[in-house]
């Protein structure tokens, strides 16, 4: 169920842009970061094993902890690669981008594209948080 409200807000999102608005960038540096997923899956799939949902108790307490945890999440703003992006196709690659002013910004960059191709191309991208943006 999660995963499916996980994927149609995600498809909202990247289909239908956010409110900051876009700008574009010159793209200096890039690195595909290859094990987000894995550490997504480790961090926050894993877990869910060490509760027996047969026991009412047991699932008490983890609805308990996964409303906390996702009241933090959206109150703090944190943004985790989650793994419904790799199956929609998209990376994460981590990038140094020239702005226009001439600032350079160390930023994480979901795409389809591969960014490592797209050395001193410029590209549209619109902020998630301070840490990710996304390719229009």
């Amino acid at each position: 169920m999660g995963f499916f409200i996980s994927g149609i807000m995600l498809h909202h999102y990247l289909q239908h842009g956010l409110v900051n608005g876009n700008r574009k960038y010159t793209v200096l540096k890039a690195k595909e970061e290859k094990t987000i997923s894995v550490e997504f899956i480790l961090s926050y799939v894993m877990p869910l094993f060490a509760f027996d949902f047969k026991n009412w108790q047991q699932t008490i307490l983890f609805l308990h902890i996964f409303l906390i945890l996702g009241w933090l999440s959206v109150k703090h703003n944190h943004f985790s690669n989650n793994v419904v992006l790799e199956a929609l196709g998209y990376r994460v690659f981590h990038c140094v981008l020239d702005s226009e002013d001439r600032k350079q910004l160390d930023v994480n960059v979901i795409t389809k594209d591969n960014m490592v191709l797209s050395l001193q191309e410029e590209v549209t991208i619109e902020f998630v948080n301070n840490d990710f943006a996304i390719t229009r």
